[in-house]
């Protein structure tokens, strides 16, 4: 049975560990972060339809995400992550209780019937060409890493929507507001004064 563990906090010691609970090999695929970003997955990657037990080091857990993540009765930090037929990127938060912080952990879920990164995207590419707003609904268990081009004219509501939610949830206009709020107004007055130089 394979197993894999990572790091969450390396000054903490923080760690996840998961490992699938049928005996098979292909559950879990780790793949480098150049590999990741070339090819917009998450570097962790499980199957569909399979399920995962955890465990996280003791005093973190994972957020609520019902039908996905199933803590154990026994305690809060082990349990098991359910795949079902969720399919694309899936962000899990990881919540450091005793110093208030939260950990984002990028789970890629692999399709088990069809080669993921030809076939299945293919599949997308042909439905999202008829269908755009499926792919990208908002409620979905997972999510697809989308390009936008500015060449183009958004062909659906949800394509502007998508476009202008990305930009609020963006770290630029967070620290565009703090930046404002902390500073509203910063007007500069030139004023000349006679002074004796003694």
């Amino acid at each position: 049975m394979w197993r894999y563990q990572f790091t969450i906090d390396e000054k903490k010691g923080y760690f996840c560990e998961i490992l699938p609970e049928s005996p098979d090999d292909l559950a879990i695929n780790v793949i480098s972060e150049e590999e990741a970003l070339e090819n917009g997955e998450a570097c962790i990657q499980l199957l569909e339809g399979t399920v995962y037990e955890y465990r996280l080091s003791e005093g973190l857990i994972f957020k609520a995400f019902p039908g996905f993540i199933q803590p154990s009765g026994f305690n809060s930090y082990t349990g098991r992550i359910n795949t079902g037929i969720s399919v694309g990127t899936v962000c899990l938060q990881i919540i450091d209780e005793k110093n208030n912080r939260n950990y984002d952990l990028f789970l890629e879920i692999r399709s088990k019937k069809l080669t993921y990164r030809k076939d299945y995207r293919f599949m997308l590419e042909a439905i999202a060409e008829k269908c755009t707003d499926l792919l990208m609904i908002n409620n979905a268990t997972s999510f697809g890493n989308f390009s936008p081009d500015y060449s183009t004219d958004p062909k659906t509501a949800y394509q502007r929507f998508a476009f202008v939610k990305s930009f609020f949830d963006s770290e630029e206009f967070d620290n565009a507001i703090v930046r404002i709020l902390q500073d509203p107004v910063t007007d500069w007055i030139e004023r000349f004064e006679k002074t004796d130089i003694r």
